[in-house]
């Protein structure tokens, strides 16, 4: 199931006799613990709000708004020395699993938030919390963007070269979660063909110059997990991931195909990159992570960090973008 259903995350149709009814009736007891729908909503909202947080001062009525929504939804704020704290205490268990992840930064302009769900694994209901940093501000150490220039060389096809992609890297031998305009990456010629009248497939151009400004907003996420109704102080950190809104603006001012030229090109698209697990299979994955612990199984790793990527050019090269962490 990880990662295969996004509808799927939360609760688990068929575990051991224990129904949907049964999850719903603990979270109608305990208001704290979210529904999937509000799991999702909450996912949908943290998405826009890491859009909009690339201009964030322009956006800040919106944003704050998200914030509000997310709040009613159980997404509480917390303080940075409670994430601090609660990764102390965890450490403090002294075991392997929770050693492979680094207590964050004391960092200002970085929002701290607090959720918590449940899921079914083997028969036990776990109750997982999920701590989230996002940045709230222009200057938070989450958002960054870096200028890049680069000249092709020789000639070339239009449809056999693309002007920009990433390129993923595995994490721990699982591939990151990808999403938007550049997943697979973009041809020269669907970037340039509202520009260019007759560009075909394979007209050759020459002379591209491109320049590349990517602005990064990051979203670091920590999951905690203990069986349902036990106490926090029994909780082991079961995941630590990341997730950066990649928005990558192309700039071309002169380019030659057919024996004329093209001037000032300019496009902007927008990427999802994140760790394994960051937005679906997470519940089951970290519940199969405690289970292993508990009962002297193979561990699992619980440290999925993105630490950055490769962004290949309209050269060919490929130039590694550092993801914003905290």
């Amino acid at each position: 199931m990880r990662g295969k259903d996004s509808q799927k995350w939360y609760i688990k149709k068929e575990a051991y006799n224990y129904s949907n009814q049964y999850l719903n009736e603990i979270i109608e007891r305990n208001s704290e613990i979210l529904s999937d729908r509000d799991i999702i909503e909450c996912e949908k909202l943290n998405q826009e709000r890491a859009t909009l947080s690339l201009n964030y001062e322009k956006n800040y009525k919106r944003i704050q708004e998200i914030d509000e929504a997310l709040e009613k939804l159980g997404e509480i704020e917390i303080d940075s020395s409670e994430v601090i704290e609660k990764c102390e205490k965890a450490n403090y268990v002294g075991n392997s699993i929770n050693a492979r992840i680094s207590i964050p930064n004391t960092v200002n302009n970085v929002k701290w938030t607090s959720k918590r769900v449940c899921n079914v694994y083997r028969g036990q209901v776990y109750e997982l919390q999920i701590l989230d940093g996002k940045p709230c501000s222009s200057n938070s150490a989450l958002n960054s963007s870096k200028n890049i220039n680069e000249v092709s060389g020789a000639g070339f096809k239009a449809g056999a070269r693309n002007v920009v992609e990433i390129v993923a890297k595995k994490v721990l031998g699982k591939a990151p979660e990808i999403g938007g305009d550049l997943a697979k990456g973009m041809s020269l010629y669907s970037y340039a063909k509202a520009f260019c009248s007759g560009l075909k497939t394979t007209t050759v151009v020459e002379n591209v110059t491109s320049s590349y400004l990517v602005s990064q907003v990051g979203h670091m996420r920590m999951i905690f997990i203990k069986k349902q109704n036990s106490s926090d102080n029994t909780q082991i950190k079961a995941y630590h991931g990341n997730r950066s809104q990649v928005t990558t603006t192309v700039l071309t001012p002169v380019f030659s195909y057919n024996g004329q030229s093209v001037n000032h090109m300019v496009k902007t698209y927008v990427t999802t990159y994140a760790s394994p697990y960051f937005s679906s299979g997470y519940t089951d994955y970290c519940c199969e992570l405690f289970y292993n612990y508990k009962n002297n199984l193979p561990e699992l790793p619980s440290s999925f960090l993105v630490w950055g990527f490769d962004l290949k050019l309209v050269s060919g090269s490929k130039k590694y973008i550092n993801v914003p962490l905290v």
